[in-house]
């Protein structure tokens, strides 16, 4: 993991503890990576429900009451959720041998992890 982009006024550290604390139960390579770059910033993750994964698409788990999503552009339009304003930096993370995964708060997408 080597990027994180917030938007709609979340920090890079609400974007990180969200995603982490969703993160905890996953197997996945990011996952794993986003989780340990938390702890190693010493954020406090809180504890994560209804974890779920999905794979080759992303997970979702309840933090502090709210719905946390975190996945492929495809599984958040799943959703309903457009990351449009998301889409070009998530595209330059690609090209440049990153793996983008979109973070969504509900149906509110609030930034995109590599």
């Amino acid at each position: 993991m080597t990027q994180t982009v917030a938007t709609h006024g979340v920090s890079e550290q609400d974007l990180l503890r969200f995603a982490a604390a969703a993160e905890v139960g996953s197997e996945h390579p990011l996952g794993e990576a986003i989780v340990a770059r938390a702890q190693a910033s010493g954020l406090q993750l809180p504890q994560a429900l209804h974890f779920q994964a999905f794979a080759g698409k992303g997970i979702q788990a309840q933090v502090e009451g709210r719905e946390v999503l975190l996945g492929t552009r495809a599984r958040l339009s799943d959703y309903g959720i457009a990351v449009d304003g998301l889409a070009q930096r998530a595209d330059q993370l690609a090209q440049s041998g990153a793996t983008p995964m979109f973070v969504a708060l509900g149906e509110q997408p609030i930034g995109v992890i590599a």
